[in-house]
């Protein structure tokens, strides 16, 4: 296992014209602008018969490199992304880079499971490198699609040649939502009315331990209904982290059957446990980095702890002339 340390605070000064590229994400994330999926010499069509759900999105971070693209499933739905961007540059500059944006549930009546969003971020992925091998990357909720669209990538007879899942988290309140999904069954209670007396019931946990979180501080910009303790339908859907959670909590993969690297962070082991129960007991090639800070610093103050831990995984990996 490496401990990498804390580096140098100013890495955020790093980059030239970094505001300019912070307004630019601001936009992407907004819908102002429709992420362009053309990279240098990069093929840019679908394979026949497969189509992009609109749903998600690639944004290239560094298009130029003599490195195969890296593509990282940053996980965060609350427009604060911008770490990427000193990410890539900490990474290294002939390091390609791209994003995958969350895939959005707006307007879902029904949530798809994970194993579809994984899907859907393989077709987006295949616009811009449509063959192996890929190298990929997931922080939090990114983690655990990234897991599966390894999974799915080598099933379909591709090669992974990088894994890397950033404080992963596993699908969650898997009992709750179980019995949920029975008693709809009995009562002949849609779908659409189960997800929401979980949100329901999520939202009043979460707000009688953690009302002032920062997942509802960013909802009621728009709308301040969510700091009610019973708020409308159209509110609590708007909660990502509770339809998330709903959509992949009856996940349950076949194992992946490369080399997976974890990286946890060093102020908060307990979020390592669930991978020695969940999955590291039948994955067999693990690696494991530790990051300075917390699940929220190691973005932020610490991010140059990341950025070493992620240059050192991806050194080891065979240079190629981008697509």
């Amino acid at each position: 296992m490496l401990k990498v340390e804390k580096g140098n605070d100013s890495m955020l000064d790093i980059q030239p014209g970094i505001e300019a590229r912070r307004a630019l994400l601001e936009k992407y994330l907004s819908g102002e602008l429709l992420p362009t999926r053309k990279a240098a010499g990069a093929a840019t069509h679908l394979s026949p018969g497969k189509t992009s759900s609109g749903r998600e999105h690639v944004i290239p971070i560094q298009t130029q490199g003599t490195k195969r693209p890296f593509f990282y499933l940053h996980g965060d739905w609350t427009d604060n992304a911008f770490f990427c961007f000193p990410l890539a540059h900490l990474v290294g500059e002939d390091q390609p880079f791209y994003i995958l944006t969350p895939y959005d549930f707006h307007g879902l009546d029904v949530l798809p499971p994970l194993e579809e969003v994984a899907a859907a971020h393989i077709t987006s992925l295949r616009e811009i490198q449509p063959e192996g091998p890929y190298l990929l990357g997931g922080f939090c909720n990114g983690g655990l699609t990234a897991y599966e669209m390894a999974r799915q990538l080598q099933s379909q007879g591709e090669r992974v040649d990088l894994l890397v899942l950033m404080d992963a988290i596993p699908p969650r309140t898997q009992a709750i939502c179980s019995a949920i999904k029975r008693c709809g069954k009995m009562t002949e209670t849609g779908q659409a009315k189960q997800l929401d007396l979980y949100l329901r019931m999520e939202h009043a946990y979460r707000y009688l331990v953690d009302k002032h979180s920062d997942d509802f501080e960013h909802i009621s910009k728009s709308d301040p209904r969510i700091g009610a303790y019973f708020p409308p339908t159209e509110t609590l859907r708007k909660e990502y982290p509770a339809m998330f959670t709903w959509a992949t909590a009856h996940y349950q993969p076949t194992f992946y059957q490369g080399k997976v690297t974890l990286f946890w962070d060093e102020a908060e082991p307990f979020r390592r446990k669930w991978w020695h129960t969940w999955a590291k007991k039948q994955d067999q090639d693990v690696e494991e980095y530790i990051m300075p800070g917390t699940h929220f610093s190691c973005k932020t103050d610490y991010l140059e702890g990341m950025a070493a831990c992620l240059r050192a995984c991806l050194s080891l990996i065979p240079s190629a002339v981008a697509l």
